[in-house]
């Protein structure tokens, strides 16, 4: 199968609004990833941090003074009582003490959320010593999780509308009125929907942007395609995840996934603010055996189980200029099983991520622009032997190896493949016939750098709960299985 694109420089229609090389953020289950303790930083966690730089619950918790054996963080996994199985989560400050550590080696920044089931009063410790510890660090606190889904949990009374959720959310920056929260009341996200029982435009039809918009950092949403409850918690349907699987295998998934959003991310940019997908998943209730962990949610799906290698492509991908634009380029005739996406830097196309191989021509055809054919473009794969394989996989030839065979930091030598570029199309064949993702970075300076990136630091941008469903210049290119 072969087939052409088409970019051109400047004016280029329907490219998205300028990201950050931070697209991609992590949900970390507290405790499971950080570390002990503020004297002791997962070294995994840390190295893939950096990997990731270099390259571009807390509803029932509650900070407590101290915890048994120096601990820093306690669930109390006896003790469930809420119907999303999340266990009640004691912390210490020493957590805060630690993601700042976190953040002195590497450049990452925190969002917290405010426990959001009692309200009468808030507890507000955890965003106080949030914000005195972390400081500009902490760019965002989350207040509420879910909350369309309060009611059928038992957390708020069947008239629990999105009226109430707005006006809890007014309650709550009174309730910051002391000096201790002055910055705390302006870096403020919601409503973070499941879309299970509320969608987003009934939240903004009760005024909700307009009224907080000084408090509001960015708005967020949650959703995951489908769940497993059923084979957690023996709750709604059973899904074999043989029969789903094929669901992640195309462009279909993450385009239905982020088509649900247009009419709000439409009315975020209308209003000024962001709006951040602040879980997602294959599935909600942990997922699916064999499919979040496997290559094949990779591409489709981004599952947050398998954060690594996508994020590493997606970091990027992107690039650090913070000035990157992206564009579905429909490519094929839209054809799902063959996605492709050109990255734009101020306006010009500079990379382009798409699956299998491309030949490459930039200028001429019918963009009405002059050709201005590089002598080369450098290729990275994102590669595994079959859709299904579990860990092991291949970015540029390195890898993070099976489960728990890295400390973070990719095995192996880089493979950057060095193609020849001419006005006529030339094909190369795929080494593997299995899903893969390239990226071809076109602009030389670029080129220069190493993994994409320019050694600018990144800037600031990072449901398990039942219910929840969250070239260039005028390039041809040519794929081939």
């Amino acid at each position: 199968m072969a087939f052409g694109i088409q970019l051109q420089k400047g004016g280029t229609p329907g490219v998205s609004i300028a990201q950050t090389g931070a697209f991609f953020g992590f949900s970390i289950e507290m405790g499971c990833l950080v570390g002990k303790n503020s004297s002791y930083i997962a070294v995994p966690f840390l190295n893939l941090m950096a990997n990731i730089q270099q390259r571009n619950t807390q509803e029932t918790a509650k900070l407590v003074d101290t915890l048994p054996d120096g601990k820093m963080i306690n669930k109390d996994v006896g003790s469930l009582s809420n119907p999303t199985q999340t266990p009640p989560l004691d912390y210490t400050t020493d957590l805060f003490i630690l993601m700042k550590s976190i953040s002195s080696f590497v450049n990452v920044r925190w969002f917290v959320g405010i426990p959001f089931f009692q309200i009468d009063p808030f507890d507000l410790s955890i965003a106080e010593q949030g914000q005195s510890i972390l400081g500009d660090l902490l760019i965002g606190l989350q207040a509420g999780n879910e909350p369309d889904l309060y009611t059928r949990h038992g957390h708020r009374g069947a008239d629990y509308t999105p009226q109430s959720y707005a006006d809890e959310f007014g309650a709550l920056i009174a309730a910051m009125a002391s000096d201790a929260h002055q910055t705390n009341r302006n870096i403020l996200i919601g409503p973070s929907l499941a879309n299970a029982d509320w969608q987003p435009s009934q939240v903004w039809e009760t005024g909700f942007v307009d009224t907080y918009r000084d408090n509001l950092a960015f708005l967020s949403v949650e959703r995951y395609p489908t769940d497993n409850c059923y084979a957690q918690f023996g709750l709604g349907t059973y899904r074999d995840p043989q029969e789903v699987f094929p669901n992640y295998l195309d462009h279909s998934a993450g385009q239905g996934l982020a088509g649900q959003y247009l009419d709000s991310t439409a009315y975020a940019q209308e209003k000024g603010k962001g709006l951040i997908m602040f879980e997602t998943n294959t599935a909600s209730c942990g997922g699916f055996a064999g499919i979040s962990d496997s290559f094949g949610a990779l591409p489709s799906n981004k599952s947050v189980n398998l954060p690594d290698r996508w994020t590493c492509v997606m970091a990027e991908a992107l690039g650090a200029s913070n000035t990157s634009q992206i564009l579905d380029l429909n490519a094929n005739a839209g054809n799902v099983y063959t996605p492709a996406y050109a990255i734009y830097e101020n306006g010009d196309p500079v990379r382009v991520a798409f699956t299998y191989t491309v030949s490459i021509a930039i200028g001429g055809g019918e963009t009405g622009q002059s050709n201005a054919t590089p002598a080369t473009v450098k290729v990275k794969y994102l590669a595994a032997d079959s859709v299904s394989q579990k860990g092991n996989f291949t970015w540029a030839g390195q890898t993070f190896g099976d489960h728990f065979a890295s400390d973070g930091r990719p095995m192996g030598n880089e493979d950057v493949q060095t193609r020849r570029t001419g006005v006529a199309s030339t094909t190369f064949a795929t080494s593997t016939y299995t899903k893969l993702d390239n990226t071809a970075t076109i602009d030389q300076t670029v080129l220069e750098t190493s993994n994409g990136h320019s050694g600018v630091d990144a800037q600031e941008f990072s449901s398990t709960s039942k219910g929840s469903q969250s070239g260039t210049i005028g390039v041809k290119a040519s794929v081939v299985e």
